[in-house]
């Protein structure tokens, strides 16, 4: 949750949350926190799943950008805007680690 009331410029302090991880509008979620909260639920997830099972998950799409972007610094604000919707991404889980297939 970016802010706790509607705002008619989201995509503003959608893109400074880019900048700065620990914005936090009233109401909201940084970027930091919810990229923490993704990938320790995303972690826990896969580390249950049996040797070579299948995860298939669903995510908001700045809530993935984040995870995305904890697995390659590249991926950032200008790669959220150029997903699609609904858009698909292969990540793998071994060895107590994420990675992203290209």
């Amino acid at each position: 949750r970016l802010s706790g009331e509607p705002l008619t410029d989201w995509m503003t302090f959608l893109e400074r949350s880019w900048a700065d991880r620990d914005l936090c509008l009233p109401g909201g979620e940084s970027a930091r926190a919810c990229q923490e909260r993704v990938l320790a639920a995303l972690t826990a997830l896969a580390a249950s799943t049996e040797e070579g099972g299948v995860l298939v998950i669903s995510s908001h799409g700045n809530a993935l950008s984040l995870f995305l972007n904890h697995l390659d610094s590249d991926f950032g604000y200008e790669e959220w805007r150029a997903m699609r919707n609904p858009d698909l991404f292969e990540v793998h889980y071994a060895a107590g680690r994420f990675t992203r297939a290209l």
